[in-house]
């Protein structure tokens, strides 16, 4: 009887492909920089929203007409005025939010504070271009109105025109 032999199967480690060192090598590259330059993610990041046509929020920003004119150092100097190491999650604020990212309308806040800033603002109430009210906040003209919170501020940030039931929203500094 012979004996049969079972080949032995080696596998040969696979050399990365140049694409695949490169997203390695910029994933660490964030990453060790994030630690040492935290500012640079919110210049990185505004500057994408204005400039790149790419990017899924530029249509708010760049696509309105925003304009990103702020270099490293100046978010550097604003992260230092605003103590911005000392915060949990800092964001980057537009103070004018029709203005541009310039030093004199940009500040650091909490990202908490951030998001819900626009939501809190006061805003008037329009019903087939008729006023009906107004409410301190988005939140309380969704609860009042049964309107979805999302669907009044897609509206008040000019993204849609009103609601299927014809209702339109504005800021309250808009209506002056």
């Amino acid at each position: 009887m012979k004996k049969t032999i079972e080949p032995k199967i080696i596998t040969i480690p696979k050399e990365k492909t140049k694409i695949q060192k490169t997203i390695e090598g910029s994933q660490s590259y964030y990453k060790k920089h994030r630690a040492k330059y935290p500012w640079m993610i919110s210049f990185w990041g505004a500057n994408a929203r204005c400039n790149n046509s790419k990017n899924q929020a530029y249509d708010r920003y760049g696509g309105r007409g925003i304009k990103f004119l702020l270099s490293a150092s100046d978010i550097k100097h604003l992260w230092d005025r605003d103590k911005a190491s000392l915060m949990n999650k800092p964001s980057l604020d537009r103070k004018d939010n029709y203005g541009h990212y310039t030093q004199e309308n940009c500040q650091f806040i909490e990202l908490a504070v951030n998001s819900c800033k626009d939501i809190s603002m006061a805003i008037a109430a329009y019903k087939d271009d008729v006023f009906v009210d107004t409410y301190s906040s988005q939140a309380e003209a969704s609860r009042k109105l049964n309107i979805c919170q999302s669907v009044i501020s897609t509206i008040v940030n000019g993204i849609s025109e009103k609601t299927r039931s014809g209702y339109a929203f504005k800021r309250m500094s808009d209506c002056a």
